[in-house]
């Protein structure tokens, strides 16, 4: 009984000490250790925080916080690793990134068809409504939106570069 006492509460202090670092990693500024505005809007894209470009930086800030507070609660265990592992900046959280940033910018948006089909099209904002240019994939029934798009861009690179060159990001850097 007492060992398992232990053992709880050095693994809630371990839990805490990741939210701890994690929280500090998103608060403070890359001088002082942290990972810096640039990385962190990049990030809060890639956890689908919406029009990051808009905001305050300490808005997305807060928003990014919350996001995983919200996916830790939603079930989500493993959500402070993955963030962890994604302040790396890999190839998946620069995709999912520009995905976000061409969503919030309207160039890319989904057209929903008869029954489930669904298709991710390039898109021109008319005041009225998305206008859908160019198919880009057809999304299998079933599947999700965003990872169908992120293995076609990661298959395609001519795509992946037209998508790139349409948004047009700030180059991600360490």
């Amino acid at each position: 009984m007492i060992e398992d006492k232990r053992a709880e509460a050095s693994a809630d202090l371990a839990s805490t000490k990741i939210v701890s670092r994690i929280e500090y990693l998103i608060t403070n500024d890359s001088a002082e250790g942290g990972l810096g505005e640039v990385k962190i809007r990049a990030l809060a894209r890639n956890y689908e925080i919406t029009n990051v470009d808009s905001k305050s930086f300490e808005e997305i800030q807060k928003e990014l916080v919350e996001q995983l507070r919200i996916k830790k609660r939603g079930g989500n265990n493993n959500i402070y690793d993955q963030f962890l592992k994604d302040t790396n900046m890999g190839e998946v959280v620069q995709l999912k990134s520009l995905i976000q940033e061409a969503k919030d910018k309207k160039i890319i948006g989904i057209k929903k068809g008869q029954g489930t089909a669904r298709t991710w099209y390039y898109t021109k904002d008319e005041g009225k409504g998305p206008v859908y240019l160019q198919s880009i994939i057809n999304i299998s029934p079933g599947k999700n939106d965003i990872q169908e798009l992120l293995d076609f861009l990661s298959a395609n690179p001519e795509e992946l570069k037209g998508l790139t060159n349409r948004v047009m990001p700030e180059p991600i850097t360490a």
